[in-house]
Formats: C-alpha cells, structure tokens, sequence
C-alpha cells in the first residue's frame, strides 16, 4: 500500500500543472468487512488515463502491486479537469 500510494503522490507532484504551483493531495485508507481500499486523490490538471498506461512505468507498477494483493485499481482523470485524478485500489481482507 505505502508503495501504490508512495508512486501516485511522487505522480501527482511530479506530472501535474497545478494551480498557483501548489498539489494537494488526499490519502485515505480503509477497511471494512471483507475489503480495504487505499484512495489517492490530487487536485492537478488531470490526463487521459488510456493513452497513458500502455507507456507509463508508474502506472503498469501501480498495477502490478495491486494484482499481487489481489486488488483492483481505478485510475479516474480527465485532461485539465479543475479536481485532477483518483487512484483507487480496492482488495480483499480475510
């Protein structure tokens, strides 16, 4: 989890044209019967999330980690949205 979370935020800071050359960046985990879910959402300029994962190291990683716990991750972003992108990962607990 620290890694998934650890490479959207390095994307977040790295990739995005923010406002006022600020990023924030929200990171949520939770748990609940059955399943957890890490959320990472940054407040950047958005892409398009189709073009970018067949080239993009970190996103190919990102979902690499998630498949070894079983997860599934979502990746929500529109080029130059005003709110940015959404990782979410989503996995099973027993």
């Amino acid at each position: 989890f620290y890694r998934i979370a650890q490479e959207a935020i390095a994307n977040a800071v790295k990739h995005n044209k923010v406002r006022s050359n600020s990023c924030s960046v929200r990171v949520s985990l939770k748990g609940s019967a059955g399943h957890g879910e890490l959320s990472i959402e940054d407040s950047g300029c958005g892409f398009n999330v189709e073009e970018k994962r067949n080239v993009s190291y970190g996103i190919r990683h990102m979902e690499d980690m998630t498949r070894r716990l079983r997860g599934e991750l979502t990746l929500e972003s529109i080029p130059n949205r005003a709110n940015g992108t959404c990782v979410k990962v989503c996995w099973p607990i027993k």
